[in-house]
């Protein structure tokens, strides 16, 4: 009885696997020059169609200010949301391009102000 419900179970995992495969939507892999091998290659391409011109348009040539930390249990904590200049490391760099990024595509001026209120 446990081997026939084992292969009904089996054979119900197989049959859902093979269901959601789909071959027609697939692309063939691309050859490299030197012959042998298949290697697949990704083209990444920007959609700039999601930014409307009339959200640029609203926004160029204002200045964004952001205050950058909070105080929190008798400590003054603050995270580096905008860096200064390119390190090498890699979450301050996709901080950095984030940023200018967003500056760019908007027209705007993003500044972060450190410190307390007080």
């Amino acid at each position: 009885m446990k081997r026939k419900i084992s292969i009904f179970l089996l054979a119900a995992i197989l049959a859902t696997t093979c269901a959601c495969g789909d071959t027609s939507s697939k692309q063939p892999n691309e050859t490299s020059a030197s012959g042998g091998s298949d290697e697949t290659t990704a083209v990444v391409t920007e959609d700039l169609s999601r930014i409307p011109p009339e959200a640029t348009d609203k926004y160029r040539g204002k200045t964004y200010r952001i205050f950058n930390g909070y105080y929190n249990e008798g400590k003054y904590t603050t995270t580096d949301i905008y860096p200064e200049e390119m390190t090498g490391d890699t979450l301050n760099d996709a901080l950095r391009k984030r940023c200018s990024d967003t500056e760019d595509r908007l027209g705007i001026t993003i500044e972060v102000t450190d410190g307390t209120l007080s």
